[in-house]
Order: structure tokens, then C-alpha cells, then sequence
């Protein structure tokens, strides 16, 4: 340690569990791994869960789209057996 009682990799425990503070850069730094992982985890949850929604989304405008072509193809229909009636 130097004469601030800083250590050479400028890294310092600091009062808060977990935290660590680089003096170099004034950074405070969570050490937390498993938390770390829980966030990344929770993260990857969203992300998946807004690509399901966005499906899910196209999905029903192809449904809308579909359900617009065959009310189309239902009135040709009809006219065709109007005609042939």
C-alpha cells in the first residue's frame, strides 16, 4: 500500500457489503455475483418475454388479415351461388 493506504490495484473495500470502491477511476464497484447473475437472468426474462409479445403481435394482424380474406372469399362465394341459384 501506498502512502494513502490505497493498494497498488487502486481497489479499497468500502463500509456497504459488496461494494468495493477503485480510487482511480472513483468508481464504486458491486462484487455481488450471484446478484449480478439475478439481474442478468431477469434481464434475459424480459428480453424473451418482449420477443413472445412482439410475436404474438404479428400474429394477430396475420389472424386480422387472414379473417379479411376469407369474409372476402365468403361474399364471392355467395355471389357465385346467387348467380347459380
Amino acid at each position: 500500500m501506498n502512502k494513502n493506504n490505497i493498494p497498488p490495484s487502486g481497489i479499497v473495500k468500502t463500509n456497504v457489503p459488496f461494494m468495493v470502491k477503485d480510487m482511480n477511476s472513483g468508481a464504486i464497484i458491486n462484487t455481488n455475483k450471484a446478484k449480478l447473475e439475478a439481474v442478468k437472468a431477469r434481464k434475459r426474462s424480459m428480453e424473451r418475454i418482449d420477443r413472445v409479445e412482439q410475436q404474438v403481435a404479428n400474429l394477430q394482424a396475420i389472424m386480422k388479415d387472414n379473417s379479411s380474406q376469407l369474409e372476402r372469399i365468403a361474399e364471392l362465394l355467395n355471389k357465385v351461388v346467387d348467380r347459380n341459384a
